[in-house]
């Protein structure tokens, strides 16, 4: 919390294909909120963010997951309910989801897709979350669509939505934001994208 100093172990890792720059923060006390900048060669990088940390009964510690990009290729981050997984898409070039298992060792599970239209590809993979089971919902905005996945990257299903860009799952809805075409709110089913209602212009 805010004027308390911690003990925080911090493992960065450096992917190649992209410039991504992770930085994964254990708090070895409790606490409900861990404000993360980031600097390099004393230059701050990115701004004070104060993000909610999830604490783990098992170890004890508070998990808290950051990151910054060398490219502007970045576009969503999503944790997973019990903080043990994260996923991070990227736009143009590498038109993918990389998916970490956030443990001390920082592990990169999985890329998923590539550019294109088949399940599974991506044109702008714009923002993602995971379900209530861990599966993956991106918004596949330039192919007009919603895909489901597995964290190992297997293709679920998908769904029709015209140019998608902030997504929230909550119990068996989704809410889905359309930016162009409209710029309404779209809940839909989480079973079957079947359009339940929208709301805003």
């Amino acid at each position: 919390d805010a004027g308390s100093l911690i003990d925080v172990r911090v493992t960065v890792e450096v992917v190649p294909d992209g410039g991504l720059q992770l930085a994964y923060a254990v708090a070895l006390g409790c606490v409900s909120r861990l404000s993360v900048s980031v600097t390099v060669c004393d230059v701050a990088i990115s701004p004070i963010v104060t993000v909610q940390s999830r604490y783990d009964a098992i170890n004890g510690t508070n998990h808290v997951a950051s990151y910054d990009v060398g490219a502007d290729s970045k576009s969503g981050m999503a944790v997973n309910g019990d903080g043990s997984m994260m996923v991070v898409s990227y736009e143009y070039p590498l038109h993918q989801v990389h998916v970490f298992r956030l443990t001390p060792s920082f592990e990169r599970v999985c890329v998923i897709g590539r550019q294109g239209g088949a399940p599974a590809e991506f044109k702008y993979p714009r923002r993602l979350c995971f379900t209530d089971d861990d599966t993956i919902l991106v918004c596949d905005r330039d192919n007009n669509r919603v895909q489901q996945l597995t964290v190992t990257g297997e293709y679920l299903t998908s769904f029709v939505v015209s140019d998608p860009v902030p997504i929230a799952v909550h119990g068996d809805m989704v809410a889905v934001g359309t930016v162009v075409t409209g710029s309404q709110i779209e809940i839909r089913s989480l079973a079957t994208g079947k359009l339940i209602r929208h709301f805003g212009s």
